[in-house]
């Protein structure tokens, strides 16, 4: 049992559960290995069911240990966002939540708890459960959130449920990009009309067409006189801005890609040094990606 537990250790654990080999496999594994040396595998007593109730102590005592010293003194910002993904069996899917906290030096995930629907109050209390868990429901001053209406509703949405349960102010940082989606959704209708299709059919085209496309022929802003005409001045104050980014880290590809796009517009020898990528998710609801 001894040299069981000896073998079983943490950082063994640790190893297989990051290359998900499975509890039967890590039997086989460790009675090969055993006979190789000269141990006899009956002296380990290993088995499949011996294998698993290790492995769950073991995770045991590592998420108490992570608990435990996980004490930031920084206010917190939470973050949430559900996914239906294949169950832990791959035979159905699930509704999971994942729970997150960021603020000064702080970036932790917390959880990504089973729901038993993808309601508000539902995540809410998954929210609120896994922030006592961890003992930080006095330390969480803001939270983002997207904009979906099991979030944002005024009743029953999660934001309001989860309100109530910390039961102190928190300031609502609503993600930027849903934001802009919906602002960005509104100007293209202006411009290009509605539709009832759950893509963007232009950009569906120029996807499809882009082996076709000479990437190389790019014309500028000063071939037209009105884009010309409207940027005047502003075209040196908005280089400088974009070059000056670009030399930053940016987070985001999608963030790059339009700074390179607004630097091949207004300098044409940018074109040289710069690939134009095909486009990417054209659905209306990811297409400002």
């Amino acid at each position: 049992m001894k040299l069981r537990r000896k073998i079983l250790n943490k950082s063994v654990i640790s190893f297989l559960d990051r290359n998900k080999v499975s509890a039967r496999a890590t039997t086989g594994i460790i009675a090969s290995t055993a006979h190789m040396l000269g141990i006899s595998p009956e002296e380990l007593h290993i088995s499949k069911s011996a294998v698993n109730c290790q492995r769950r102590k073991i995770r045991k005592e590592v998420a108490t240990s992570i608990k435990e010293q996980f004490a930031p003194s920084a206010p917190l910002v939470v973050h949430w966002d559900s996914k239906l993904l294949p169950s832990l069996t791959g035979k159905q899917k699930e509704d999971r939540l994942a729970i997150l906290v960021t603020g000064q030096d702080v970036d932790k995930l917390l959880a990504i708890p089973p729901l038993k629907d993808s309601k508000g109050v539902s995540q809410a209390e998954a929210v609120h459960d896994i922030l006592q868990e961890w003992n930080l429901v006095k330390k969480v001053k803001c939270w983002d959130f997207d904009t979906t209406a099991s979030t944002t509703g005024k009743v029953k949405g999660c934001r309001v449920v989860l309100q109530k349960k910390l039961n102190h102010y928190v300031l609502y940082l609503a993600c930027r990009h849903h934001i802009l989606e919906l602002v960005l959704g509104d100007a293209y209708k202006e411009c290009l009309g509605e539709t009832t299709s759950p893509e963007v059919e232009l950009f569906k085209k120029f996807q499809q067409n882009w082996p076709e496309i000479n990437k190389s022929d790019v014309k500028i802003y000063s071939t037209d006189q009105d884009m010309k005409k409207r940027l005047g001045k502003d075209r040196i104050k908005i280089l400088k801005f974009v070059k000056t980014q670009l030399k930053d880290f940016q987070p985001r590809k999608d963030y790059k890609d339009l700074l390179q796009l607004i630097l091949i517009l207004l300098d044409p020898s940018a074109t040289k040094s710069i690939t134009i990528r095909a486009p990417g998710v054209y659905s209306h609801a990811r297409w400002m990606s």
